[in-house]
């Protein structure tokens, strides 16, 4: 069973979590399984999977905005638009603003690390743990250290699982 089917069950079980027991856990969660940091580009793309939504889509809609470029004072075409999610092309700095309104979330989420919850298997739960993170303030702190021990068995196993 993979790490996150195990932290999803001991979540559904229990209610002694610690947004910050859960917060430096999850870090260091990233830290071991990502092999790089994804660019703004790959997180853009990253999104558009998670929000099923089409490259071709997202173009449309970010054009919708009539966002403009320093460069030229005009709007990207739809093709520079794919050579930013593509890589061909650096997205524009003044085009974050419209990028993050179109993927409906801040744009400080494009630069923060709390949206790189991606490997080979936990791909598509990445929003689920980041709303997850997001309402662990809420519960006691009582329960760290009994939450921190059983993240640490599930850590044991998926480390001797094969």
């Amino acid at each position: 069973m993979h790490t996150l089917v195990k932290i999803n069950k001991l979540l559904n079980m229990s209610n002694i979590i610690s947004y910050e027991i859960i917060k430096s856990i999850t870090y260091m969660y990233i830290i071991d399984f990502r092999k790089d940091i994804m660019s703004v580009k790959d997180k853009i793309n990253y999104i558009l999977v998670e929000q099923n939504k089409s490259k071709r889509k997202f173009a449309q809609e970010l054009l919708t905005l009539e966002p403009r470029l320093i460069s030229t004072g005009k709007a990207p075409s739809e093709s520079t638009i794919y050579g930013y999610l593509n890589g061909r092309r650096e997205i524009k700095i003044e085009l974050i603003p419209y990028i993050a309104e179109v993927l409906k979330i801040t744009e400080q989420e494009l630069f923060e690390i709390n949206i790189e919850y991606t490997t080979n298997y936990n791909y598509t739960l990445s929003k689920e743990i980041r709303e997850i993170i997001i309402l662990l303030k809420y519960v006691p702190s009582n329960k760290i250290i009994q939450l921190k021990e059983k993240l640490l068995i599930y850590k044991k196993l998926h480390n001797t699982d094969w």
